[in-house]
């Protein structure tokens, strides 16, 4: 038998890659990803993965054969694919997928030194350099909503063409090159079988998607709107190439290593047609912009919400990118306008409120994990407290329903150890610490029943504590690893929702028997965060590159999420009001709070 690792199993070419895989009775299929509860492919074994996690890689490849490298897209790519490599038997054939031009991608050659941690392994290699997508036109993360729902083609083509590929036709190729002798130190450049421009390609879409689609020209800036950092200058280096024809080329190599000719965009796009049809026609009402009840400009970029116990005001973390500046702003929510602005550490990670209103809780990374109190009849900072040493920073908090005593995460220190995270009792009377609880060492977000019973704990990577507030101990009761960033509880406590930042997943968890109950797909792009409904009947998540807001019905197994707002910006979290009316969203894009409609009420 031989043995595949694939990673990235349930992305665009991974999941093609698998059902290819799997057809074959003499192999193997590891599905590597990190959830693996999520990888529910027939003959495919779910394997524990991630990038952000090398303890587990020798687990993964213990015995690989053959291992599919999808490259991620982070500026510490060539140096995590050379560990990874390194860790694989010396017989293992790696098959790396890289990008079309590849040599011209990323600064300090980026793209080049992922793919040469391949090239000098040792392992037998081919590299794989796919032109842009099919799949991006039926993916909410990238164009499905401007063109199902405002019939446009936003992409900053500069008169060029693409020769798009199919992922099914990505896949073909990387079957052959991990299970086929010949492909080992080829180089593959793949495309579809011709270039097309883009108003031709918008021309194609609207003979399949039931109404007009039009290609609007945008600037590289307004392409790479909503990202930041690394992936703001991959992406405007992307349509730079783009502008410079180096996606217009056409080559013949899934017909040369698959026998078979590629598929063309006019058949993908009649497969398709059901796809365009369906957002905003099934399920729900799809809003536009108009629907946003109300915009509120904030001076920073906001990350997180909460809202005062009677719904008077909203508190917003803020942070200014690449400072050390943070702050909270209080909104008074029947103006809709910012009355203080309370200086803090930088980068806060979160914010609840007392039970009382009283008080505010902020935690910060600011060099080393400080939690910071604010009295709201000041709108000032009255005490802080040191939640860890350096590198130690918060991810997460929660209150008791009492008021005694906020939970808050922290990473493990610099100078800690690497395995363990932690979680810190701190009594609000006194605001001291009071205990504290080693947890994983990825700690997330976190959240409190309604009773107070039990803290969740969070982890990016690995299984969520939960703590029993009367003992404070931490159980890691989940026999399959629900990974989540963050999660909400519905008001009787019987159901908890976790959602995964960089995931599409909402994962499901009856709380009385930690028992995993559903993994629905959001069909959105990068889920930020997760509230629920004061009746406990809607989930709502919002999203950080797709602009909309996610929601599913509570309790309820197998069904589609709708997505009943959109707008153009990029939400990082949600509260709901308790009249469940409407709810604030945290929009870094556009430095503001967007008001929405929640429900049927009127806002």
């Amino acid at each position: 038998m031989t043995r595949v690792l694939m990673t990235g199993v349930r992305g665009k070419t991974g999941v093609p890659l698998a059902e290819l895989l799997v057809r074959r009775p003499d192999v193997d299929v590891l599905g590597g990803s990190s959830s693996p509860t999520a990888v529910t492919m027939d003959g495919v074994l779910p394997t524990a993965f991630s990038w952000d996690h090398p303890a587990g890689w020798a687990a993964a490849t213990a015995g690989v054969d053959a291992m599919y490298v999808v490259r991620p897209d982070r500026a510490d790519a060539p140096e995590l694919i050379g560990a990874l490599v390194a860790e694989t038997p010396p017989r293992t054939r790696v098959v790396l997928l890289s990008e079309q031009d590849a040599d011209q991608v990323g600064p300090d050659g980026w793209a080049m030194r992922a793919e040469r941690a391949v090239r000098d392994s040792g392992r037998d290699w081919t590299i794989l350099r796919p032109s842009w997508f099919m799949q991006v036109f039926t993916d909410a993360r990238f164009y499905l909503d401007t063109i199902a729902d405002g019939g446009e083609l936003a992409f900053a083509s500069g008169g060029k063409s693409v020769a798009w590929i199919d992922a099914r036709d990505i896949a073909a190729v990387a079957e052959r090159a991990l299970l086929d002798e010949g492909h080992t130190g080829q180089t593959y450049e793949i495309t579809g079988p011709e270039a097309l421009s883009l108003p031709r390609t918008a021309e194609l879409i609207s003979q399949t998607a039931g109404h007009p689609v039009a290609h609007h020209e945008i600037s590289i800036d307004e392409a790479a709107a909503g990202t930041e950092g690394f992936e703001r200058e991959l992406t405007a280096l992307t349509f730079e190439r783009v502008r410079a024809g180096s996606f217009a080329v056409v080559t013949d190599t899934v017909g040369r290593v698959t026998g078979e000719q590629p598929r063309t965009l006019q058949s993908f796009l009649l497969e398709a047609e059901s796809t365009f049809r369906r957002v905003g026609s099934g399920g729900g009402v799809t809003q536009t912009m108009s629907d946003v009840v109300d915009t509120i400009s904030l001076p920073m970029e906001p990350q997180r919400v909460a809202l005062a116990p009677d719904g008077s005001h909203a508190y917003v973390t803020m942070t200014e990118i690449g400072s050390d500046v943070g702050a909270v702003a209080v909104i008074d929510t029947a103006t809709r306008e910012v009355v203080a602005t309370v200086p803090v550490g930088s980068m806060p990670a979160e914010v609840v409120v007392s039970p009382d209103g009283e008080s505010l809780y902020v935690p910060c990374w600011d060099g080393q994990g400080i939690l910071s109190a604010i009295d709201l009849s000041t709108n000032t900072v009255t005490a802080s407290v040191v939640l860890s040493g350096l590198g130690g920073g918060p991810t997460g908090a929660a209150i008791t329903p009492d008021g005694a005593h906020v939970y808050v995460s922290t990473q493990h220190e610099v100078d800690g150890p690497e395995d363990r995270g932690k979680v810190s009792v701190v009594d609000t009377a006194t605001l001291t610490i009071s205990a504290t609880i080693p947890i994983n060492p990825f700690p997330s977000g976190m959240g409190i029943t309604p009773d107070g019973r039990l803290v969740y704990a969070l982890d990016s990577e690995g299984d969520p504590a939960v703590i029993d507030t009367s003992t404070n101990e931490a159980t890691f009761p989940f026999l399959s690893s629900p990974v989540g960033d963050r999660v909400a509880f519905t008001p009787d406590g019987t159901l908890a929702y976790m959602v995964k930042d960089a995931e599409t997943m909402i994962i499901g968890i009856e709380v009385a028997t930690n028992r995993l109950i559903t993994i629905l797909d959001t069909d959105n792009g990068l889920a930020t965060d997760v509230a629920i409904t004061p009746d406990g009947h809607l989930v709502h998540v919002t999203d950080r590159t797709r602009h909309l807001i996610s929601v599913v019905e509570a309790g309820v197994v197998d069904q589609p999420a709708t997505h009943p707002t959109r707008w153009s910006g990029s939400a990082n979290g949600i509260a709901i009001m308790p009249d469940g009316r409407t709810a604030y969203v945290a929009d870094r894009a556009s430095r503001a709070v967007q008001v929405i409609p929640v429900g049927d009420g009127d806002a």
